[in-house]
């Protein structure tokens, strides 16, 4: 979830990855307080509130690259061939035999593309998975030339912040954190990898 004031006063919340968007304008709602009936004026504040207060629940998921890929179950890049019953079905790209990926609840697989953040590719498409130790779902990453750009697939309510070490690479669009990880940088929604390290990195 996502939320913008925009110049005009109009304070937009946008759900990740979905179409579904809610708007009501400050300046407006600040003008009209007084003609207002106070029982529309209590509906309009308590679907404000409603609307808003996620928000404040959101809670970023902290992916550690090197962890994630050394203590994987599996590493494949795939073909996705479907979603049903909380499974997700692949394809290795470079074999026949399918096999399912348990995933729980899968959000929505279209909207705002340039993030990623609980982003679930469609059928047909082909990505990198890895999953943890339990065998589960755990990140996504799609190639790009020669590196891999992975992601959290997610939804917690907030971008997921990447913590990863050189030669990993923050996203050419996005910053990381503003203060001092030590060994880690950061980076929000993601990181890129080189292709050929995705199976070593974090076992040096």
């Amino acid at each position: 979830m996502y939320n913008q004031l925009l110049v005009d006063g109009t304070f937009k919340i946008k759900f990740n990855n979905s179409c579904n968007q809610i708007e009501f304008n400050l300046y407006w709602f600040y003008q009209n307080l007084a003609a207002m009936d106070k029982r529309m004026y209590a509906l309009l504040l308590t679907l404000c509130l409603i609307s808003i207060s996620p928000l404040a629940e959101a809670k970023p998921r902290a992916v550690y690259l090197d962890k994630e890929l050394k203590e994987a179950s599996l590493i494949e890049y795939v073909e996705i061939t479907g979603y049903a019953d909380s499974m997700l079905t692949v394809k290795p790209v470079e074999g026949k035999k399918t096999f399912n990926i348990p995933v729980g609840h899968v959000m929505a697989m279209d909207g705002i593309m340039d993030i990623l953040t609980s982003h679930w590719p469609v059928k047909g498409e082909k990505v990198l998975v890895v999953l943890n130790t339990e065998g589960k779902l755990s990140l996504f990453a799609y190639k790009q030339d020669t590196q891999y750009r992975f992601w959290s697939p997610h939804e917690t309510g907030s971008l997921a912040i990447f913590y990863f070490k050189k030669p990993a690479a923050k996203l050419p669009d996005q910053k990381g954190l503003s203060y001092d990880t030590g060994e880690y940088e950061t980076c929000w929604d993601g990181c890129l990898l080189p292709t050929e390290l995705v199976k070593t990195y974090g076992r040096e």
